[in-house]
């Protein structure tokens, strides 16, 4: 018997186009506060790289694919180095979809050897009582929302 397939099913691209499929690919290599941490400097690198990308390579502007490829390298490895650095999380950036008209592609590869998680092993603890705080919050991750104040 062989297998069914169909133009018609729904297929999962895996890319992540929410916090929430953020959250839940990352959930067991980093910690809540690590999840909000990566998702919050990776949204902001790439905020700031959209519009430089948009400045420079506008409707009216003429560029060779070497200058798009050489801006997209620098997007990397500032995205790079600001998650080695700030969260000990190893991430790279495929420009393909780029020559499509798409955005790049940030693929998370975990955790570097420094990290914690690496060196002393998860917390699987502080992990499932980060995401029974979260989903009693309604949140994607712990804190995603902020801190809450404590009721007296």
């Amino acid at each position: 018997m062989s297998p069914v397939t169909s133009p018609q099913l729904p297929t999962d691209d895996g890319i992540v186009k929410s916090a929430k499929q953020f959250s839940d690919a990352l959930t067991q290599d980093l910690t809540d506060d690590e999840i909000k941490r990566a998702f919050e400097l990776t949204v902001s690198i790439t905020k700031k790289w959209h519009a430089k990308f948009g400045r420079r390579f506008g409707p009216h502007a003429i560029f060779t694919p070497e200058e798009a490829l050489e801006e997209l390298d620098k997007f990397e490895e500032e995205l790079k180095y600001e998650l080695a650095t700030k969260l000990d999380v190893y991430a790279t950036v495929d420009p393909t979809p780029v020559f499509e008209g798409k955005g790049p592609i940030v693929e998370f590869a975990g955790a570097l050897p420094s990290h914690k998680i690496a060196k002393y092993g998860f917390d699987h603890d502080r992990k499932s009582s980060e995401v029974k705080k979260a989903t009693a919050r309604g949140e994607d991750y712990f804190e995603q929302k902020g801190k809450h104040k404590k009721k007296r």
